[in-house]
């Protein structure tokens, strides 16, 4: 079946044409124009679907299933695949070297594509990228559609033609192909898989057991020692923190160790600086912490937020740093002048926070599915509805939230969690 798992001795794939997937997972940060790419959206939205409709069966490295070593049947199907499609997309530099594996081993069959705002390096400038728009952590649908199909008919088009693209083979005509060991690979990989481990995470933290959450992420931790997929880490954290086990302070703190693997204060990853800033806020909060600790947390959280916003037009971190200026100003500062600074320096945000929520609304938010899409939707306007309370047009934003209540999918804890931080501005302002 297309999309079926692979067992450690499954690495074959049970159809007659395999298509293997070059390309990072998850959200990826691009380093040259800091734009933050859910590259998940590309690969389950418009990849797979147009290799399946074209009668390939799809494979991710991450949907392979090994323990340790991933190295084997990762340059197996690099060899043995009869097509692979290589996303560049945030010059991920493990898909440009998978990429170059795949042009020495193999002559034809490989399609690379990268997102419009890709700068293509130097040495890959003769090498034909098909181009596609991404929004971010969003895909606009018509854009999914209209790059599927054109990426359908190119597979079928590029497995008739059987010309040879592998700039190796084109430049020096003499390379011999190379064949792998096949006997080799069942001996390297072995039962454990982390993508099963993963889907079980993200199930529990559906259900809020966040402590069984972090117990399954340390796992993949652990196994995947210094190589840990920034991802994991990101994960791992949040689950620390919400798990609020053996306390608050402590499930916090080690929050904040696991987040400096991912050196936060010089990162530019959304998620990475939104979940420093989340963790600082938290422990801003705390009574257990002298005034001088807290006083530094909340700076902190400030600090990686505001960058966030700024470095990443993040919304949410926008509108989380927007509240934590007022705080600050109400609580904290000593000096009237400097809490006149934070107010105004809120307001501000709330202003640019509206005016990008605005323009978000206005083109087709994506998902995955129907839910996933009005879910996406209902965050995007929950946070304008906060930014314009903030900038004190309570009608306006009383009546959006009211039609809020009324979106089908949308589930009472995400109404709760909107309500209840309006409440808390409101003690601010």
């Amino acid at each position: 079946m297309p999309g079926e798992r692979l067992n450690a001795g499954q690495v074959e794939l049970s159809m007659t044409k395999k298509c293997f997937v070059v390309m990072g997972f998850n959200q990826k940060t691009d380093p040259i124009t800091a734009r933050v790419l859910d590259l998940d959206k590309t690969y389950k939205g418009i990849i797979k679907p147009a290799a399946e409709a074209a009668g390939f069966e799809c494979v991710r490295a991450d949907e392979i299933q090994h323990s340790g070593v991933i190295d084997v049947p990762m340059y197996q199907f690099l060899q043995d695949a009869d097509l692979v499609i290589a996303d560049l997309s945030t010059l991920n530099p493990n898909a440009f070297f998978e990429l170059g594996v795949r042009y020495a081993l193999k002559r034809r069959k490989t399609i690379v594509i990268a997102e419009n705002g890709f700068a293509n390096p130097f040495d890959t400038n003769h090498i034909v990228v098909r181009r596609y728009q991404h929004d971010g952590l969003v895909l606009d649908f018509e854009v999914v559609e209209s790059f599927r199909a054109e990426l359908t008919e190119l597979i079928k088009a590029v497995d008739e033609a059987d010309q040879d693209d592998s700039p190796v083979f084109q430049f020096l005509g003499n390379v011999e192909d190379v064949d792998f060991n096949k006997d080799s690979v069942s001996e390297a990989v072995d039962e454990a898989a982390y993508f099963p481990l993963i889907e079980q995470a993200k199930s529990l933290r559906s259900q809020g057991k966040f402590a069984e959450m972090s117990a399954v992420l340390e796992a993949i931790r652990i196994s995947q020692g210094e190589d840990v997929d920034p991802y994991i880490l990101q994960q791992l954290a949040l689950a620390h923190y919400k798990s609020e086990h053996p306390n608050k302070r402590a499930a916090l703190e080690k929050a904040k160790d696991v987040l400096a693997d991912l050196k936060p204060e010089q990162s530019l990853d959304a998620e990475t600086i939104g979940l420093w800033g989340a963790v600082h806020k938290r422990l801003a909060g705390l009574d257990s912490l002298d005034e001088n600790e807290r006083t530094n947390a909340l700076d902190v959280a400030i600090d990686a937020l505001y960058r966030g916003f700024y470095l990443l037009n993040d919304y949410y971190n926008g509108i989380n740093a927007a509240f934590l200026l007022d705080l600050r100003a109400s609580r904290f500062n000593v000096d009237a002048h400097e809490a006149v600074a934070d107010r105004v320096q809120a307001r501000r945000l709330r202003v640019r926070v509206k005016e990008i929520t605005d323009k978000l609304l206005s083109e087709q938010v994506a998902g995955e599915s129907e839910l996933n899409r009005v879910q996406n939707r209902y965050w995007i306007e929950a946070t304008k509805v906060e930014a314009m309370f903030g900038l004190g047009e309570e009608a306006e934003a009383s009546a959006l939230l009211g039609r809020l209540r009324s979106y089908d999918g949308i589930e009472s804890w995400m109404i709760d969690t909107t309500v209840n931080q309006l409440e808390k501005l409101g003690e601010l302002l």
